[in-house]
């Protein structure tokens, strides 16, 4: 059978489609009743329990009932942190500090973070729970639509991070030289960095698919419910997605997933090293370097919280690939381990940082006095 006769499915899709188990080894699925019938699902999509997507009272689409409404609280509670921190750096008396400047961007993607992962989360339960037309057209593209935002904000908030842990590094090693290398033009071109690498390394996902209609929709395939049901599927083109995930052997993936938390690691770990070096061998700190460390101080723990978010998400994707398969409430937790990470810098800033504390309180304090 060539490649012509097979419907090669897209993630967006397979997480709503119930293949059944007896395909080849290349995990391409043909129906039984009609071997002319094939899908192929590079990660098959399933409840841990096994249960059919239809099967709305069963315990997998119950715990990824409950996950949703985690994810809704915990991005919710984000947004508005996230809005808290930028009000609070904007309103401070000693504004234009550079770390604050780059602190508040990172606010910003996390506060679109937050609200991709709720939406990403709602268009995939909408579907499992049955209160939406299963392959619709205005939900297929809901989906396709969201999850490619939660890829991209995603992105957008773990590379800005990145950036942010360099400059604090620098800053921390040559703070005599800080200024110097990083000047206002250039601290102001890194947010534009983040951008710029985050579409980059998304822009092949969106590319590689499509939404058209499904030519077995209706058809009788008793062994392939889930296929009829869907009157659109988000297939892969072909061409792409032998450039980008073969013949360049998925690069955009790697710098997208496999540099950034390395880089953290190695970064966190030296920055903690230095400010132990200093500390031993200076008892009486220089006001340089009592600034300098302060910021590495507040964005340690959002460094390691970042870290320890991702190890739960790395799991899920470990998972189906040693698997070959996408368990849906695995996929869903990976959407609550993004929406926990991007909500809770405030946290850490409001108990990390004296200052960040004071100007939290004194703005809080106007607010309800102008109420």
């Amino acid at each position: 059978m060539n490649n012509s006769s097979i419907e090669f499915v897209s993630l967006f899709s397979c997480f709503l489609i119930d293949l059944p188990d007896h395909g080849s080894s290349k995990g391409i699925n043909c129906s039984i009743s009609d071997p002319n019938i094939c899908m192929k699902c590079h990660h098959m999509a399933s409840f841990f329990s096994g249960e059919l997507i239809t099967d709305f009272e069963g315990s997998g689409h119950l715990i990824c009932f409950i996950i949703w409404a985690l994810i809704v609280l915990v991005g919710t509670f984000g947004i508005v942190t996230n809005v808290m921190i930028i009000l609070v750096l904007k309103a401070r008396v000693h504004s234009g500090k550079r770390f604050d400047f780059l602190i508040t961007f990172l606010a910003i993607f996390d506060t679109l973070s937050c609200i991709s992962a709720e939406l990403a989360a709602t268009s995939l339960i909408i579907c499992f729970e049955g209160w939406g037309t299963r392959g619709g057209l205005f939900m297929t593209y809901f989906i396709h639509i969201t999850q490619m935002s939660l890829f991209t904000c995603r992105s957008l908030s773990i590379h800005m991070t990145v950036l942010i842990t360099i400059y604090s590094y620098i800053g921390l090693a040559y703070p005599l030289r800080t200024r110097e290398w990083f000047t206002w033009k250039m601290v102001k071109v890194f947010p534009l960095i983040a951008i710029f690498i985050s579409f980059f390394v998304n822009f092949p996902k969106a590319g590689c698919s499509l939404i058209k209609r499904n030519s077995y929709f209706d058809e009788e395939t008793p062994d392939i419910p889930s296929i009829r049901e869907m009157e659109y599927l988000t297939v892969w083109r072909l061409s792409w997605w032998t450039f980008w995930y073969e013949t360049t052997f998925a690069l955009h993936d790697q710098l997208d997933f496999m540099v950034p938390l390395p880089t953290l690691i190695l970064l966190n770990f030296l920055s903690y090293r230095k400010m132990r070096q200093i500390v031993k061998s200076r008892r009486h700190l220089t006001v340089m370097q009592e600034n300098s460390m302060r910021p590495v101080k507040m964005f340690l723990p959002v460094v390691s919280f970042l870290l320890f978010c991702n190890v739960g998400a790395m799991v899920g994707f470990v998972t189906a690939h040693n698997n070959n398969i996408m368990y849906r409430e695995l996929y869903m937790a990976c959407l609550f381990w993004n929406a926990l990470n991007s909500s809770a810098n405030f946290v850490i800033y409001y108990t990390r940082g004296k200052a960040f504390r004071k100007d939290t309180v004194r703005l809080l304090a106007r607010i309800s006095s102008k109420e």
